[in-house]
């Protein structure tokens, strides 16, 4: 399960107006990208697209998978927390030569120009075995301070 989510202060704004502009309120979100990362890395709140396609997987296979539109459910709150689910994204491992570990995920935005977020695994999963499956359901929380 993946720890802390945490937006850049660079792009809240970006991220915020994304929601706004696809009418969040409505059922439906933006289109956007899922990647991995594989080194052992904590998001920060000063983090950028760069910060992972630096360390960005690299497993025969690997790609950045579509989010879809569609497939966000529709927002739900318990308490002072507001959150919001997709399907299952699966990344496919090909005919592997190694192993590489994975430590997080990240979003981008459709068009691969700005980071959303970025997730750290709490267990880092092993790509050691050709056709191996990772299968993670993103998931966009809100929370209250007040």
């Amino acid at each position: 399960m993946p720890n802390h989510l945490k937006i850049p202060e660079g792009n809240l704004a970006g991220c915020l107006q994304s929601i706004i502009n696809e009418g969040f309120g409505q059922g439906s979100f933006i289109s956007m990208y899922m990647g991995l990362y594989n080194s052992n890395y904590t998001p920060t709140n000063t983090d950028t697209l760069a910060t992972y396609t630096a360390i960005e997987s690299t497993f025969v296979g690997y790609t950045r998978q579509l989010v879809a539109v569609g497939n966000w459910s529709t927002a739900a709150q318990t308490g002072q927390i507001a959150y919001t689910n997709n399907t299952v994204i699966v990344f496919t491992a090909g005919i592997l030569l190694g192993s590489e570990t994975q430590y997080g995920y990240f979003m981008t935005d459709q068009s691969g120009t700005f980071l959303l977020w970025a997730q750290l695994f709490d267990t880092p999963v092993v790509i050691s075995t050709d056709g191996q499956v990772l299968a993670l359901i993103p998931n966009f929380t809100f929370s209250s301070e007040y």
